[in-house]
């Protein structure tokens, strides 16, 4: 998370990022009012977590999502029970192709992985 992120900052502005959140309380202290971070998650990016994140965030179901953990499978099967013809990328193959999803090798159906190479 943290390379994602380091390049995250370079390549997108914060609040276009999706990730696990923290609760914050609202306070006022000596006549300042502060935000105080609890030890408590808003919601968990991963999972069932992930489609409760993006829906929070983004206001609405993904017409598009791609995974490549099996922590990603709960947001692709909430995208694909979209109206209009919704579309995930998963490396979990097996239930990828008995939902007919598209399924993506990168070792098999991409040529390069990184510019540099």
């Amino acid at each position: 998370m943290v390379i994602v992120r380091g390049w995250l900052r370079t390549a997108t502005h914060p609040e276009q990022w999706i990730g696990s959140q923290g609760k914050l309380r609202y306070e006022v202290h000596d006549g300042k009012p502060i935000l105080i971070e609890l030890r408590e998650a808003r919601f968990v990016d991963d999972g069932p977590g992930k489609p409760a994140g993006v829906r929070t965030l983004m206001g609405r179901r993904p017409i598009a999502a791609f995974g490549n953990s099996d922590g990603d499978r709960e947001m692709l099967e909430w995208t694909m029970a979209g109206t209009g013809p919704p579309f995930a990328l998963d490396r979990a193959l097996d239930q990828g192709m008995a939902d007919q999803w598209t399924v993506v090798d990168v070792k098999k159906d991409w040529r390069r992985m990184f510019p540099f190479e």
